[in-house]
């Protein structure tokens, strides 16, 4: 039989803390959920109560069912909290914009349109690795977590904007760069407290005024990206450079606005840079560290042609397991996926929890 969450709390067998109304400041204290919740899953049981209406779960039946697409487990409004004043794919609790959004984006994401991006993305590879070796060629040592941070980001800008921001040929990020990480930086605690910080920007701080400055810049050089495109693209649509909205475009009214497109693309620089960059980080870290695995690559590698491609390195086994066990090991957002429990309730990890709580999973 199931154990319970009864009156919006779980029962005492369920792992968790006693003086739970004081969780979310106890989280904001250790500053990421990771360093909080690493501990708790090492305790017996898979299901940790981590506030009053909230259990994290570490079961993989439970993860598959939470996050399989039909089942109606919507996000919580924890993703609007870290996003706010915008709706995009990333953060909207609205399952029909979600629907919607998902339908006309993924097209341009499938293996078949990826493929015309496929030399855009080879020529910067190109210029990340002959810049770390200009580095290491100068310096003795390069620094290939900068490198990989201005390819990303630079791959991604362009490949949603249609035009870069040169960071990597240049070496340094520019404002827009800079505003991103500052509201980035500041989502753990919008997230936790958006009341108090939704107060807090009315204040006349200056803290509060550059972060609304900041904010107003993405939107403007966002909005203006777009519109540059979009007027390349009609005045001739066969030399505008290919990218992730090019489709959109030709869709016209079928397809999404420029608001929507802009929302969309500062969606796409946030979750394509960083990550992407701490991925690969990773991964050179790991195998440097590893002689045999290095020497076990370099030999998978060596034996491709000359005009290799992504259709030649995705049959190389040893590489795609070092991928797997680069994201395996360091995730490059080691933090909790929230969703919010259908309104029948569900039966996870050997408890019923009711309709309307938070359940959330490690990325």
């Amino acid at each position: 039989m199931d154990s319970q969450l009864e009156g919006g709390f779980l029962r005492l067998e369920t792992t968790g803390l006693f003086l739970l109304f004081l969780c979310t400041l106890y989280l904001l204290y250790h500053v990421t959920c990771t360093i909080f919740f690493n501990p708790l899953s090492r305790l017996p049981g898979p299901v940790v109560r981590v506030g009053p209406h909230e259990v994290d779960i570490s079961d993989i039946t439970a993860v598959k069912e939470i996050h399989r697409v039909k089942d109606g487990y919507r996000k919580a409004p924890f993703y609007q909290n870290l996003v706010p004043n915008t709706n995009n794919l990333f953060n909207t609790l609205d399952v029909e914009f979600h629907r919607h959004h998902r339908r006309l984006l993924s097209s341009p994401l499938s293996e078949s349109s990826l493929k015309s991006l496929e030399p855009t993305v080879d020529d910067y590879v190109k210029t990340a690795i002959a810049s770390m070796k200009r580095e290491m060629d100068e310096r003795g040592t390069a620094d290939v977590a900068k490198f990989w941070l201005f390819m990303a980001t630079d791959i991604i800008v362009e490949l949603s904007f249609g035009e870069s921001f040169g960071i990597l040929k240049h070496g340094k990020k520019n404002q827009y760069i800079k505003d991103l990480e500052g509201l980035a930086a500041k989502g753990s605690i919008r997230s936790t407290f958006p009341t108090l910080i939704t107060i807090a920007t009315k204040l006349p701080l200056p803290i509060f005024k550059e972060t609304a400055a900041a904010a107003q810049r993405i939107r403007d050089y966002s909005a203006e990206a777009v519109a540059r495109h979009k007027r390349d693209f009609a005045n001739n649509p066969a030399a505008a450079k290919p990218t992730l909205f090019r489709k959109l475009f030709e869709a016209g009214e079928a397809g999404l606005s420029d608001d929507e497109i802009r929302a969309e693309a500062q969606a796409y620089i946030v979750a394509g840079s960083d990550t992407t960059a701490t991925t690969l980080t990773y991964l050179v870290y790991s195998v440097c560290c590893r002689g045999d695995a290095r020497q076990k690559l370099v030999k998978e590698l060596m034996e491709l042609p000359d005009d290799f491609g992504h259709s030649d390195l995705r049959e190389l086994l040893h590489l795609n397991n070092v991928i797997d066990e680069t994201l395996r090991l360091y995730a490059a957002v080691p933090s909790a996926l929230p969703r919010v429990v259908p309104a029948r309730g569900a039966h996870l990890a050997g408890y019923f929890i009711p309709g309307d709580t938070v359940v959330s999973t490690q990325a």
